[in-house]
């Protein structure tokens, strides 16, 4: 409990404190452990894993999900005090319920690929089509990535604001692994079809917030890079 931050303290009820020492007890030599409860009186599935602490780990987590079609709706990322980490995600299940087991069980090993090899990821979602599937609703007119350089004095702040589509938070968490940089607090979510997400990054190298000008500017363009150049009239317009 030392480790864990005030936000984690204040926000997680205490008994899912519980379940996550025991997580953390129970990792042992692995990479990581997860655990999957149902909400009461939802169909949401609340995914917590514990594991050592590795550059892009929380972007595989988000990749692995997209890849075996389970839908991201929120999800908080902590970075424990000893090289773990603590990742909590709440996603719709499978949609086969028959066979929700043996989805979770074929998530649980792609991750364990993922993490082995670097290049797994690459190769299993390059097979998938590339299409823009854009939920119902109306989205914000332009994708927005704002910088903070100034609240925190340790950490530089990424704030994403864009519409849902699949695999969303991989193409942003992916962005940011790619240009050197370690996601130690996220906080990912939204209404509707409106999404904030809010990533406290730190760089994978030096272990330390961005100076650079020219590196702020080149992780916010990469971020907007990876985000559909589609306006909300030319979307409506395609549903019409």
């Amino acid at each position: 409990l030392n480790s864990m931050s005030q936000r984690y303290l204040l926000y997680v009820p205490a008994q899912n404190i519980v379940d996550h020492i025991n997580l953390y007890r129970n990792l042992g030599d692995r990479d990581f452990i997860w655990q999957i409860t149902k909400e009461n009186d939802s169909d949401i599935r609340t995914v917590s894993i514990c594991g050592k602490d590795k550059p892009g780990f929380y972007s595989k987590i988000a990749g692995i999900f997209f890849l075996n079609h389970i839908n991201i709706v929120a999800s908080q990322a902590y970075s424990l005090g000893d090289s773990h980490i603590l990742d909590i995600f709440k996603v719709m299940p499978p949609k086969d319920l028959i066979f929700e087991r043996e989805k979770w069980e074929k998530a649980e090993n792609d991750l364990t690929q993922a993490l082995e090899d670097d290049h797994f990821l690459d190769k299993a979602l390059g097979k998938i089509p590339d299409t823009l599937a854009i939920s119902s609703g109306t989205p914000p007119e332009t994708s927005q990535v704002r910088i903070d350089n100034q609240t925190s004095s340790f950490f530089t702040i990424i704030e994403v604001l864009t519409y849902d589509f699949p695999g969303l938070l991989f193409s942003i968490t992916n962005a940011l692994y790619r240009n050197d940089l370690n996601v130690n607090v996220a906080m990912v979510g939204g209404k509707v079809d409106q999404v904030i997400d809010i990533f406290y990054v730190r760089d994978i190298n030096g272990d330390q917030k961005i100076e650079s000008d020219e590196k702020l500017e080149q992780i916010k363009t990469s971020i907007l890079n990876t985000l559909p150049h589609i306006s909300a009239k030319e979307i409506l317009n395609e549903k019409n």
